[in-house]
Parts: structure tokens; sequence; C-alpha cells
């Protein structure tokens, strides 16, 4: 009997030991992803930006042609959404 309850010991500090590994490699993994999103991020406002002032240059304005026709009520590929009661 004491033989079986030092195996169920050693399972259980098996499973504990390999929880806390599991634990730490998935703080391992959050850290490398964190920090490749802060990359990612600062990526995606330099591109959005850097389109916004091609946009400009390129138009000479500050809004597009289309943007102009949203205001103006012209704007063809617009969505109209009703309301059916």
């Amino acid at each position: 009997m004491a033989a079986t309850e030092d195996n169920v010991a050693e399972d259980v500090t098996a499973v504990e030991s390999n929880s806390e590994t599991n634990e730490d490699h998935l703080e391992q993994q959050d850290a490398i992803v964190f920090d490749d999103m802060k990359y990612l991020e600062g990526s995606m406002i330099r591109t959005v930006y850097g389109l916004r002032s091609k946009e400009i240059t390129l138009t000479g304005k500050k809004e597009t042609k289309q943007a102009e026709e949203m205001k103006k009520g012209k704007f063809e590929d617009r969505q109209e959404h009703f309301v059916y009661h």
C-alpha cells in the first residue's frame, strides 16, 4: 500500500511540475507576442499615415473626391439602410 501511495505522490508531483512548466512557457509566449504586437501596431499606424500623406500629395487636397461626394449625398457606393416596422 505504501508503494501505491508513493506512486500517486510522484504522479501528483509530476503533474504539478508540468503545470508550472506550461505556465512558464505560456508566459514566455505571451511576452513574445505582445512585444511583436507593439511593432505591428507601429507599422500599421505608419502605413495609414503614409497612405494618407500620399493621398494628400497626389490630390493636393485633404479630402478625397469620394469624401466630398459623400458629404454632398452623391456617393453611389453607399449602402442604403431601411428600417422596417
